[in-house]
């Protein structure tokens, strides 16, 4: 209350909503943001925790709802001032309304620590499962990073989960983060449900006392030969031949109609749906969803819903489970001896939700209350084991066998009310009837549960090989699961099961395999396309048809032994009469009582046929051609092929033919001198090959003689206008020298720097060690990237490091081989020049410019012997290269066809081994390989490190010579044009030219023959290149190939038909 400005006796006014009103206070305070206060309130109450003030509360703040919001589900609200809501801590699961940063309960703080097998990042507002493959131990994991891939060995098929399960003895896997194991048997399928490895539908297996098995094992499975059926049978849907229209099996005496593209039959005299359970029932009927908590909810038409656990049904095997929040949830019934279809609830689901609403009407469905009912329902259990096993109770409650007592305590009276209350309860509701579909055909949605009223004796199996299954990879491990539990002494009473892929299955009875129903399980948002669009409908052929069930057609069958043995015996007819009429023929027909030989035989044996047959080839020779004013000849008179032909044996000569002696020694003899006569010619034209590769190297010292000459010659020419034209001459000779030694040393910069590149690149792919390197290799070529069926193939890292290698060999041989080989010919003319000069006492160069060229010269060679060093070691390397390649492509062949045998018989274990022995193959390779690089790298470094410091050193002595040069020739061109102005007479010039005359004549021959020599060259090197895939040449005697400088051998690609005789 407060007390507002007025006399003593004034009455005192109640504190209003939204304010609070401390003692003595003479007017209301507003209440503020993030608190509230109820009317008469003295003090300002805060938000409770969990909540913040509500931004639109527009100042009304009388009550919690109006003052105050909830955090929001990620968020929780522990601000002092209640002002805002923090997100959730990492690790941590906040409900909405969370109470703490931490939170350890659902019930308390609206939130929860992240459980084992998930993890929760910040601001959760539920977990987060790891991944299907991976796991996690430990409870309040806040990254994905916490869930670790399951070892090789193991697998996990379930995501959000805290453990890996183990392959069993029947399976393995290989590679880390399995979801499943991989089956060491060929034809069977893992079940990850129980780590089973089955034989696949319509596959089976003979154990080691030959015994028919389709269950777990290593053995390879093979194909079910069915039996083939005659005209008067048709095939069910086990495979098996039946009487056509003989439905005596499924339907009873009523009969039906046989449908055979289904290998079912629609019984006479069925219920139609509407009979059963029209679209009112339906609508009325109680109906099952299953919750993402693992809960069910049953609920009425009304929609009146009561949670029940499966935990809490007394006999209950298998599992429900739910990706969404809403799965639907069907019943059936297989108690009676068949598969019935209910509308409504069945026996087990009905009882345990009766007892959960009489529980909530009389106040038990607390925790407490539901601890003490399952700690009384397992005492239950253990009486009935007990008894079972022969264990008796005495007058106290206690169980007696023998001289052994047990003791345990019996159910107290207030539960055993309870129970009393819930019994008469169910025998009320079993007084009422249910809707039921005997043997229908079912259709759920992917997603969906059924679950079915069982006992010990009657129970749903999975045919696994009947032939309308279309789900090859179905795990049906837990109805396994259902028939062990029935063949123990555990008493069941419902089964439940989750369909999560989509197809169509066959569940028959335990007890009668006659009896089964179809089930089609449709993909998420498919409507069922049955009658009405109903989940049990009876089994008619317009019902089986709209789910799309048909036999499957890949299946093996007997031989048909009748067309066999039809064919057999024709063709044993045939042949008999055959031989009856070549008999018949032979004795009638062609009766002959003296063998006759033909005249053409008697003439041959009689003839010379050596005489008769070719010697071969005579070629005429042309004659030698002469060099114009020359009387040496270009080749000599005798050739190779006739010196060759000389050498032929002539011993062992086709020996003559003698009258009478037979062809066939004669044709034996022709082939083997045949042989002979191929490998001595190809002996000859191997050795012509290595002739012409000789003549080649011939004539390039032929034609750089030539050159030298030409300049010698041209010097004389040059010296013979007198004065000092051949300094001039020597000097700009000297500065070409200088200008081509400098395009030299760019051109081996240049290959040095593409072969470093080359190392570098090749380096690069290999530097992450041989092990990782070869480990990619064995991967690309395994394909694990693709999908199992691809076949093995190339590896595109290993072809890229081929082809470095490549490219690294090139830039040897091509680039720097060949600059050190042009520069060492240009030195050699450069030094028969100056000899020429020398030789002539043309040349008398100043001092000063002899002393700057032979330091220049000095550097300059000491350069060259440090390129010879590194060329010999490159090339060294260039050599090997070929050989190093063809292994590398060698094993990764080898590894390509063992890895294609391996993938074709399905052996994982062998595909390991393969994969292990081309990993160490490739590992030894490439260690060699990263050797090599590291030493010619440093070759290469070293080598340009060197020349750096050469370059350094000779670049200034060029410079002063190339000054002294360029000052010698200014000087010398002085001097000439001072000499011009003192010509000699017109009729000297004239003398001077006629001298001049012989000089140009012979410089012009030598010119013409250059030119030929190079066009012979040419001829010879497009001659001379010979296939990769040519025979092994044949060494010859060393002394035959001898060929003296300028030899030689003409070439004549054809043969005028005037020059051949036959």
């Amino acid at each position: 209350v407060y007390c507002p400005w007025a006399p003593p006796s004034a009455d005192v006014t109640a504190c209003p909503e939204s304010y609070y009103c401390p003692q003595g206070s003479l007017a209301p305070t507003l209440c503020f943001n993030g608190t509230y206060c109820p009317a008469e309130s003295e003090i300002y109450r805060w938000c409770p925790l969990g909540y913040r003030g509500a931004p639109d509360s527009n100042n009304t703040y009388g009550s919690i709802a109006d003052a105050c919001e909830e955090c929001p589900a990620g968020k929780y609200g522990a601000s002092p001032d209640r002002l805002s809501c923090d997100r959730c801590t990492p690790g941590y699961v906040c409900l909405g309304a969370t109470t703490s940063a931490t939170p350890a309960s659902r019930a308390t703080d609206n939130g929860y620590e992240c459980p084992a097998g998930h993890y929760c990042p910040i601001g959760s507002s539920t977990e987060l499962p790891c991944p299907k493959g991976h796991y996690n131990p430990n409870t309040g994991a806040s990254n994905v990073s916490s869930c670790l891939p399951c070892n090789p060995g193991d697998y996990q098929n379930v995501a959000g989960s805290a453990t890996c399960k183990s392959c069993s003895t029947s399976s393995t896997s290989i590679d880390p983060g399995a979801t499943v194991c991989t089956c060491l048997g060929l034809n069977r399928g893992f079940q990850p449900s129980d780590g089973y490895c089955t034989c696949d539908p319509s596959f089976e297996f003979y154990d080691e006392n030959y015994n028919v098995q389709t269950g777990d094992g290593e053995v390879d499975c093979q194909p079910v030969v069915y039996e083939r059926c005659s005209d008067s049978q048709v095939r069910d849907q086990t495979g098996d031949c039946v009487d056509s229209g003989d439905c005596s099996s499924q339907c009873g005496d009523d009969g039906g109609t046989y449908i055979s593209s289904i290998g079912s039959c629609e019984c006479n005299n069925l219920d139609t749906l509407d009979e059963v359970c029209d679209a009112d029932c339906r609508a009325e009927s109680s109906y099952i969803t299953a919750n993402g908590d693992g809960t069910l909810s049953v609920c009425d038409s009304t929609g009146n819903c009561t949670d029940v656990d499966t935990a809490d049904i007394d006999g209950f095997r298998g599992a429900i489970s739910c990706a969404s929040d809403d799965c639907s949830t069907v019943s059936m019934d297989s108690t009676s001896g068949g598969i019935e279809g209910v509308y409504g609830l069945s026996s087990s689901i009905g009882t345990e939700a009766r007892r959960r609403r009489q529980l909530q009407a009389t106040g038990g469905d607390s925790d407490h209350a539901q601890t003490a009912w399952r700690q009384e329902r397992r005492q239950r259990r253990r009486r009935r084991h007990l008894s079972a096993m022969g264990w008796f109770p005495d007058e106290n409650g206690d169980f007696e066998f023998g001289n052994s007592t047990i003791t345990r305590s019996l159910t107290a009276n207030s539960s055993r009310r309870t129970e009393e209350i819930i019994d008469d309860d169910a025998a009320d509701d079993d007084e009422s009837s249910v809707a039921t579909i005997l043997n229908p055909v079912v259709c759920i949605n992917e997603g969906d549960s059924i679950i079915f009223d069982v006992s010990n004796d009657n129970y749903p199996t999975y045919a696994k090989d009947s032939l309308l299954n279309t789900n090859a990879d179905f795990d049906y491990g837990d109805f396994r699961d259902l028939a062990t539990a029935a063949s123990s002494t555990t008493t069941i009473s419902s089964f439940g099961f989750t369909f999560s892929e989509a197809g169509v299955y066959v569940f028959t009875m335990s007890s009668d395999t006659s009896s089964y129903i179809i089930m089609s399980v449709v993909a998420s948002g498919v409507a069922c396309s049955t009658e009405d669009g109903a989940t049990f409908v009876p089994m008619t052929e317009k019902n089986m048809k709209a789910i799309n069930a048909k036999l499957s057609s890949s299946i093996v069958v007997d031989p048909d032994w009748a067309i066999i043995g039809g064919l057999l015996g024709g063709l044993t007819l045939l042949i008999f009469g055959v031989v009856a009429c070549l008999y018949w023929f032979r004795r009638r027909a062609w009766a002959m009582k003296k063998y006759h030989p033909p005249r053409f035989r008697s003439s041959a044996l009689n003839s010379d046929l050596q005489l008769q047959g070719s010697k071969g080839s005579v070629v005429k020779k042309k004659k030698p051609t002469l060099l114009p004013g020359s009387g040496a000849a270009i080749a000599p008179v005798d050739s190779d092929v006739e010196a060759a032909a000389a050498k032929i044996d002539t011993s062992n000569a086709l020996p003559p033919t003698t009258p009478g002696g037979g062809l066939d020694g004669a044709s034996s003899s022709l082939a083997d001198h045949l042989q002979r006569h191929h490998d001595v010619v190809e002996q000859e034209f191997l050795g012509q090959r290595d002739l012409m590769g000789r003549l080649r190297e011939a004539l390039e010292r032929e034609a750089d003689e030539l050159k030298r000459l030409m300049s010698v010659m041209s010097l004389q020419q040059l010296s013979s206008k007198g004065g000092d034209t051949h300094n001039s001459t020597a000097l700009l000779a000297t500065k070409s020298d200088i200008s081509a030694r400098r395009l030299h040393e760019a051109n081996v910069t240049d290959a040095q720097n593409t072969i470093f590149a080359a190392i570098k690149q090749l380096q690069k792919l290999v530097d992450v060690g041989a092990g990782p390197v070869s480990s990619t290799i064995v991967s690309e070529i395994a394909r694990d990237a693709y999908s199992a069926a691809e076949p093995p193939g190339k590896s595109p890292l290993l072809q890229q490091i081929l082809s470095e290698l490549l490219t690294l060999q090139d830039a040897i041989e091509k680039n720097l081989a060949v600059a050190l080989d042009l520069e060492h010919r240009r030195q050699q003319n450069s030094a028969a020049v100056w000899q020429g000069l020398s030789s002539a006492h043309m040349s008398t160069l100043d001092q000063a410019v002899i002393e700057r060229l032979e330091a220049v010269n000095t550097a300059t060679n000491e350069m060259d012997a440090n390129n010879a060093r590194l060329a010999n070691v490159l090339t060294t390397f260039a050599e090997r290269v070929p050989a190093f390649s063809g292994d590398l492509g060698q094993q990764e062949n080898s590894l390509v066809s063992a890895l294609g045998r391996a993938q074709e018989m399905q052996n994982p274990a062998l595909t390991q081994e393969h994969r292990q022995a081309g990993l160490t193959g490739f590992v030894g390779l490439l260690d060699q390989l990263r050797d090599a690089l590291m030493l010619i790298m440093g070759k290469v470094e070293d080598a340009q490190l060197e020349q750096g410091s050469k370059n350094e050193e000779i670049d200034p002595l060029r410079k002063l010579l190339e000054e002294t040069l360029g000052e010698g020739i200014a000087n010398t061109e002085m001097e000439a044009e001072a000499k011009t102005e003192v010509q000699s007479e017109p009729a000297a010039a004239g003398d001077s030219v006629e001298l001049q005359k012989p000089a140009m004549q012979q410089q012009a021959i030598a010119e013409s023959l250059l030119e030929k020599i190079q066009s012979l060259l040419e001829k010879i090197h497009t001659t001379t290149v010979v296939p990769a895939d040519a025979a092994p040449r044949t060494p010859r005697d060393p002394t035959s190939l001898a060929l003296d400088v300028g030899e030689v051998v003409e070439v004549d690609d054809g043969y005028d038909e005037d020059e051949i005789e036959e």
